[in-house]
């Protein structure tokens, strides 16, 4: 969607709320590695290198390229590398400012419903138990040596790591992020029969927050998956990275 047709509706709003969440969400984990960030109204900016998976700009309202470029131009001057930027709006002319597209992916949305927690799902509560969560979604493709989620976010009340067990292992699992307006449901693995995985981890999400609607980014199978679990596809975001 071009950025001159982008008016207020409630499409825009949802995106905008679920880029708000998504950028609170990169904020806290920034900072747990000791990384400062700026937020204003157009973009959330990292001072320094993210860890693994996180990109170090998030645009948070459309037709933002002036704030794009700035960011690229103040890192470039540094001599710092480029890390990834996420176009929320997916309406950045990434070309010109010499970046190409790592990936494309679409905003989900579903309204918040009753449910109740699924057998064997539970939040991560302890140290052990993380560093199974971390074990389990990197098998589950996000392959890093890094630790990206340090300890310490455990004690965050906005965030909850949720794993389903069989026995001592974790089969599925996701990372869920309570903002003012919704709460994000991210970071989603599982070892099989992904959609009925991804409809127990979108219940748990509804299970602890009843009065919020559920917001993410998913694409291809996930994307699937999450229709099949009742969400809405809004609108296209992507992640830019250096050529």
């Amino acid at each position: 969607m071009p950025a001159q047709l982008w008016r207020p509706t409630a499409l825009l709003e949802k995106v905008q709320a679920s880029a708000r969440n998504n950028a609170e969400l990169c904020e806290t984990v920034l900072q747990a590695h000791g990384v400062s960030c700026g937020r204003g109204n157009l973009v959330l900016e990292a001072g320094g290198e993210p860890p693994p998976y996180f990109p170090a700009l998030v645009t948070l309202q459309p037709d933002v390229r002036g704030a794009v470029s700035a960011h690229i131009r103040k890192r470039l001057k540094k001599g710092a590398h480029l890390p990834a930027i996420k176009d929320s709006f997916g309406d950045t002319a990434y070309t010109s400012l010499g970046m190409s597209v790592l990936f494309e992916a679409s905003w989900i949305w579903r309204e918040s419903v009753e449910a109740r927690f699924p057998a064997n799902w539970r939040i991560v509560r302890d140290h052990d138990e993380l560093a199974a969560w971390h074990t389990a979604w990197r098998k589950g493709g996000s392959p890093t040596d890094e630790t990206v989620y340090p300890a310490a976010l455990l004690s965050e009340p906005k965030l909850h790591f949720i794993a389903c067990w069989n026995g001592s292992e974790i089969e599925a699992g996701c990372l869920l992020s309570h903002s003012e307006d919704v709460v994000g449901l991210s970071n989603f693995f599982c070892v099989s029969d992904t959609d009925a995985a991804f409809a127990d981890a979108s219940q748990v999400a509804s299970a602890l927050y009843p009065s919020l609607p559920i917001a993410g980014y998913e694409a291809g199978e996930m994307l699937a998956a999450s229709t099949s679990a009742g969400f809405t596809a809004l609108h296209r975001l992507r992640v830019l990275v250096a050529r």
